[in-house]
């Protein structure tokens, strides 16, 4: 298993590379902002609180598409 130092690198530039995405492409964050967010809830303890925080402010239900 990676270093939890390597598990948080990781989940911290896959939540960066998708939310990226999803700020400019409404059609990404409806058809797979739910997942998302179930993914990086999943990833929580891994998270900076600035990824937490866009993840929040970005995907649903916290945010609206559009």
């Amino acid at each position: 298993m990676p270093a939890l130092q390597q598990r948080k690198d990781f989940a911290e530039l896959t939540a960066a590379n998708e939310l990226d995405i999803a700020r400019i492409d409404a059609g990404f964050r409806e058809a797979h902002g739910a997942g998302l967010l179930a993914l990086f809830t999943s990833l929580k303890p891994l998270l900076s609180p600035a990824a937490r925080e866009e993840c929040a402010a970005l995907l649903p239900p916290c945010a609206p598409s559009g």
